[in-house]
């Protein structure tokens, strides 16, 4: 499928090694944990790595992200920075890193309570950052906490808005599968936005971009409407997760593709599941379903023992370490004490039991996504 090119306007991983989190009774950890004040330690979201030292963790409340830097058995918080003068919430749902900056993405949804479009949750920002400290490049001011230079705002929204197939999801209500993104890497300096919805004919979209066509020619603390309109090379890939009610919660990049950590794509109750794609085809391979079988480390018991037992939403999730056999990830959890951190294992290439059993109206649903976006586009 060649890349789709379309008039917008456009606003202005790496692999952590060596560590387990492991928490236990009282909001207290053992192991490595996070250590320093956060000021929504309940609504963790998002967790990055330009260094096997330096992180950067964020809240789908606020407007705040944190950069924590390994020491010893935990990894403390060293900074925080702010990124918007407002008091509205960013809506932080993901992170990933690349080179010496982070990005930053929030939903660019509506409000989940009262279905009202929010500016600062149609963010797409770009946080530069010194590669030895971790700390943002440019000094923080005392007060407020927000950068004297380094950050660049963008949005997605009007890509969105503008596509054939995204746009009747854009601005429409949670409950009723408008869009919401929650996951973000980079692979070979292309962006990878993993959408929890909308979910069609079991798929969900993966919006896919070169960084330098949102950042290439971006100027520091550019305001969102400043940007002019321009050509924007992106493709759009819908990836089957199996079922109508999923929808993808992050996106890490791995070996040979990329790892989808998958749930509820509205607010229905299903178990979390890990997902391998190859980022090119429409069908995912099922690695993990309700994570029944795969390692806690640091706990000794399964995922779903964990997930039975915590009132948390897995939403962030970050690569430790892969061989050929298996993989470690750390997932963070929405509305629990600072995310409560866990490790675990995953054997990989694995065929799940409940691997899709669908192809033949999969390959009918995928033709005609196809065809309605090809007529949509003459």
């Amino acid at each position: 499928m060649e890349f789709i090119k379309l008039k917008t306007l456009t606003f202005s991983f790496v692999l952590l090694t060596s560590i387990c989190f492991a928490q236990v009774d009282g909001g207290q950890s053992r192991g490595v944990s996070f250590v320093g004040t956060i000021s929504k330690p309940y609504d963790l979201s998002a967790i990055a790595c330009i260094s096997s030292n330096n992180c950067l963790v964020g809240s789908d409340e606020g407007s705040s992200v944190y950069v924590v830097k390994r020491s010893g058995q935990n990894y403390e918080v060293i900074q925080k920075i702010t990124l918007t003068f407002t008091t509205e919430e960013i809506d932080i749902e993901a992170i990933a890193a690349w080179g010496d900056s982070y990005y930053i993405i929030g939903s660019h949804g509506m409000s989940r309570k009262k279905c009202k479009a929010q500016l600062s949750r149609f963010g797409f920002l770009k946080l530069e950052v010194d590669l030895k400290t971790g700390l943002a490049k440019y000094p923080i001011n005392s007060k407020s906490n927000f950068p004297s230079g380094g950050l660049t705002k963008n949005t997605l929204a009007n890509l969105i808005s503008n596509d054939p197939e995204l746009g009747p999801y854009f601005a429409k209500c949670l409950a009723e599968g408008g869009i919401n993104i929650e996951g973000l890497t980079i692979k070979d300096g292309v962006f990878y936005v993993g959408l929890r919805a909308p979910n069609r004919f079991d798929s969900s979209p993966i919006i896919e971009i070169a960084v330098r066509e949102l950042f290439g020619n971006s100027s520091s603390l550019s305001a969102l409407f400043d940007r002019k309109k321009e050509e924007l090379d992106y493709r759009v890939h819908w990836v089957d997760l199996g079922k109508s009610n999923l929808g993808i919660r992050e996106i890490s990049t791995i070996n040979n593709g990329f790892a989808l950590l998958v749930g509820a794509s509205r607010d229905q109750t299903t178990p979390y599941q890990l997902h391998f794609w190859d980022g090119q085809s429409e069908q995912s391979q099922l690695w993990v379903a309700d994570f029944d079988k795969a390692q806690n480390i640091n706990q000794d018991k399964s995922m779903s023992s964990f997930f039975s037992t915590s009132s948390g939403k897995a939403e962030g999730m970050l690569v430790l370490q892969e061989s050929e056999q298996s993989l470690d990830i750390l997932l963070l959890f929405d509305g629990v004490y600072k995310g409560e951190p866990q490790v675990f294992r995953i054997e990989k290439n694995k065929k799940s039991s409940e691997q899709h059993g669908h192809q033949a109206f999969s390959w009918i649903a995928h033709m005609y996504i196809y065809l309605r976006g090809f007529l949509a586009s003459l």
